[in-house]
């Protein structure tokens, strides 16, 4: 029996040509040869591989697959639409979850119906969609376009390397990078600290916090910190550093836009997390119907992801989607609006991350927030943990005009957290990172938004001499995993360092970073790579 390999060309039944980037348990995801290059899982029973007269055939099928659908009794039958679960069925917002779905051929005999159109040509505006058949001139090898390469896998360290994870957290410290994979071991005073964040996470109302320290305590650390935690407690974890400029707390519609970009949990990493959060929502429904969370964009979007489950189309419309639902500028969501109820002919509504209008934009980005914790909790996890870095340069670079805006913001959240607004109380903590400026009017409006939610502050300080030996004594463990060193540790390379430092003139922010780079370089020179593995 054949099975899918990576690069090899195939025909995807109704949807014509593509190339095979991986082999899955159920078949292989599939690069389609469309416009926009669109790439979806396909069961093996959906495509076949093209070569020579089996070429041929698979093509024909690809061509022919829309064709059947039009002509199948299914593919004839009335529209899904968002608010009915068909003949006979009790209405609902959404279509009902416990009833029998179509089947896998009902759902590619519909395909051809629901994306039947062709697409726009470029430059037109608008989503485009995929088309059915292959473009002009096409060949059962050359697909009209040519194929993309299949991407190179990433090479994996090999299984009797026992320093590669060490090395890893030893390339991060190196570049002044936080070593996430031992966060535990190489943070000071790691138990108490673990304790204030556990106590601090969200259980069933949403809450604000305030990370407070210097440069050079270990904010970023720390904020790193409660995002691995709370990833092990069943959280999903997303973040954000603002500077002023480019990115600020006063332009909401950027800002969630980059916090959903880092959206992950503890056991998966996906390109889709807002989409993929909607479809474990309607897979862990207990109810007949999909759950309502009271918030008009959430609500609709269930019923789209629902809909486009049940037509067998959220492949194709995942990217648009997911660009539409964090907030992209790449697709709007009057595009997206526009182009399903085109191609589905149901009653759909798409909303965009946070209202196009400017002072809807602080409540929006509130409500979106909310939703996406909502999700969160509603699909399995416990919430939504999201850290908020460098607060303190809004004071720095904002105009007065931003600044205005940046208090809206502030406002929108603490009129949320105190209970201002009928809106649903989830599990959201914002944890906000920054020095604590008594004469930064936002600094100091952060802390009526802890004292609302009933939230706390974790004020850092400065690293001792004591404690950076303590480091030292860290960091060469690691060595000794990374790079198979036998000698035993030697505190005066330390204190070498230390002396360094010391000539220097560095000032306190600046000790701790510089003393973990020039230990490293000390190590490097003394025992380090590539002399003692030689």
């Amino acid at each position: 029996m054949w099975s899918p390999a990576p690069g090899e060309r195939v025909a995807v039944t109704g949807l014509g040509l593509g190339t095979v980037v991986k082999a899955t348990p159920r078949g292989a995801i599939v690069e389609l040869d469309v416009p926009y290059s669109t790439r979806a899982e396909f069961n093996t029973a959906n495509i076949s591989l093209i070569e020579g007269a089996a070429g041929s055939a698979g093509l024909q099928a690809a061509r022919t697959g829309a064709a059947a659908s039009q002509n199948s009794p299914q593919g004839n039958g009335p529209p899904v639409a968002a608010g009915s679960a068909g003949a006979g069925a009790t209405q609902s917002n959404y279509p009902l979850l416990s009833k029998a779905a179509p089947s896998a051929s009902g759902h590619l005999a519909r395909i051809g119906q629901l994306i039947g159109a062709r697409p726009k040509p470029p430059g037109s505006g608008g989503v485009q969609v995929p088309s059915l058949e292959p473009g002009p001139g096409a060949s059962a090898t050359s697909g009209g376009t040519p194929p993309a390469a299949a991407p190179s896998p990433m090479p994996a360290p090999p299984l009797s390397d026992p320093g590669f994870e060490a090395r890893c957290s030893l390339e991060a410290l190196r570049f002044g990078l936080v070593p996430h994979r031992h966060i535990e071991q190489f943070t000071l005073g790691y138990e108490q600290l673990s304790k204030w964040i556990n106590s601090s996470f969200p259980v069933l109302e949403p809450r604000v916090h305030k990370v407070i320290g210097a440069y050079g305590t270990g904010k970023s650390h720390t904020m790193s910190a409660i995002r691995t935690l709370a990833k092990r407690e069943g959280y999903m974890v997303a973040h954000v550093e603002v500077n002023g400029e480019g990115m600020t707390l006063s332009d909401p519609a950027k800002l969630i836009h980059a916090i959903y970009s880092t959206l992950h949990s503890q056991e998966e990493e996906t390109e889709y997390p807002l989409v993929g959060l909607l479809e474990k929502v309607i897979q862990n429904s207990t109810s007949s119907y999909l759950p309502l969370s009271g918030l008009r964009a959430v609500d609709a979007h269930l019923g789209v992801v629902s809909m486009l489950q049940h037509a067998g189309t959220l492949d194709i419309w995942t990217e648009q989607l997911e660009a539409v639902f964090s907030g992209s500028d790449e697709v709007s969501a009057t595009d997206l609006d526009r182009a399903l109820r085109k191609q589905t002919r149901a009653s759909v509504q798409v909303f965009p991350a946070v209202p196009r209008y400017l002072l809807d934009r602080p409540n929006g980005l509130v409500e979106s927030l909310l939703g996406t914790a909502w999700l969160a909790k509603a699909a399995g996890y416990k919430g939504l943990i999201i850290t908020i870095d460098e607060f303190e340069t809004e004071n720095k670079h904002l105009t007065k005009a931003q600044k205005q805006k940046l208090m809206l913001t502030l406002r929108a959240i603490e009129c949320y957290v105190s209970g201002q607004r009928n809106l649903p109380k989830v599990p959201l903590a914002l944890y906000f990172g920054t020095v604590g400026d008594s004469m930064d009017e936002g600094d100091v409006y952060l802390n009526d938004l802890v004292e609302a939610s009933g939230g706390s502050a974790l004020e850092l300080r400065f690293f001792q001499k004591e404690e950076r030996l303590e480091l030292a004594n860290r960091i060469y463990r690691f060595y000794q995993e990374a790079y198979q060193l036998q000698r035993p540790y030697d505190p005066n390379v330390a204190d070498r360092v230390h002396t360094l430092l010391d000539g220097r003139g560095y000032v306190e922010s600046e000790l701790l970073r510089q003393f973990i780079k020039w230990y490293m370089a000390f190590l490097d020179v003394l025992y380090g790579p590539p002399k003692e593995m030689a």
